[in-house]
Order: C-alpha cells, then sequence, then structure tokens
C-alpha cells in the first residue's frame, strides 16, 4: 500500500513539474503584439549607435597606441625598490619517467626479489 502510495505521488509531482515547464515555454504571440504597437524612436537610436560606436573605436585606437609603445613580456622580472629581484621562495621540481634511465641497486630482500621477479 506505501508503495503505490509513493509512486503516485511521484507520479503526480513529475506531471506538476512538466506542467510547469510547459507553460513557461508559452507561444511569443502576446509579447510581439505588445512591442510592434509602441514602435521606438529610430533616429534617436541610431544616433546613440554612431557615438557609442566613435567612442569604442578611439578607445580601440588608444589601447593599441599603448600596447604598440610598451611590448609585452610575458618574463618579466619583477623587482624590489633597490633593483634586486625579488624571490617568491619557489620549489624545484624536477620531471623524471620511470622507463628511462638506468636501474637502481636493490636496497633490501624485497626489491632484490622483485628484479629477479
Amino acid at each position: 500500500m506505501r508503495k503505490s502510495f509513493s509512486t503516485k505521488a511521484t507520479a503526480a509531482i513529475t506531471m506538476a513539474a512538466m506542467l510547469a515547464s510547459m507553460t513557461a515555454c508559452g507561444s511569443s504571440e502576446a509579447t510581439t503584439a505588445d512591442t510592434t504597437t509602441a514602435e521606438p524612436d529610430t533616429t534617436t537610436v541610431a544616433e546613440e549607435t554612431t557615438a557609442t560606436t566613435a567612442e569604442s573605436t578611439e578607445a580601440a585606437e588608444e589601447t593599441a597606441e599603448e600596447t604598440a609603445s610598451d611590448e609585452y613580456d610575458p618574463y618579466q622580472v619583477i623587482t624590489d625598490d633597490s633593483g634586486n629581484p625579488i624571490d617568491l621562495g619557489g620549489m624545484d621540481i624536477i620531471i623524471r619517467d620511470w622507463w628511462s634511465g638506468e636501474e637502481a641497486e636493490p636496497q633490501n630482500d624485497y626489491e632484490e626479489a622483485l628484479r629477479d621477479y
């Protein structure tokens, strides 16, 4: 009895969620009717677009001039006030692989048995 009730409840919740998601995807006829009746003034929109385009091209030209004069160095050394390079205290990492190189001498009986195997 309890399993039957939980199955029905799960089905009802699933149907409600599906119905809610389908109503959110309603037709767009109502929204297009509202937008067609209230037409914006196209001359002011065109003027605003032209003004913002001119401002963006000026800003792009300024940044292009700045980057042309300052050559970007990805390996720039950061120095302190006296000109000494700043040491961040990093680690030295050695990358190795297990398949190349000479085999080390066994240190104990287990390593000898493993090598013989």
